[in-house]
């Protein structure tokens, strides 16, 4: 997921994006329901954004509200 949202990020690099190393949970974040903030792994902020798909079918994308 991660992979799929870097090259996004780059296109919209005029756009500020809010609480991106997830530091604030959830705060500023629509997240689908199979999405979550894990306080346990991180890169360089408090936490990292966690996605469960069991339906290879169906990809959500979460984005900030």
């Amino acid at each position: 997921m991660l992979a799929l949202l870097v090259p996004l990020l780059a296109l919209t690099a005029d756009v500020p994006l809010a609480n991106l190393g997830f530091e604030d949970g959830a705060d500023g974040w629509s997240l689908p329901e199979n999405y979550s903030v894990d306080g346990t792994v991180s890169r360089s902020g408090a936490a990292s954004l966690k996605v469960v798909n069991t339906d290879p079918e169906v990809y959500r994308l979460a984005s900030q509200a």
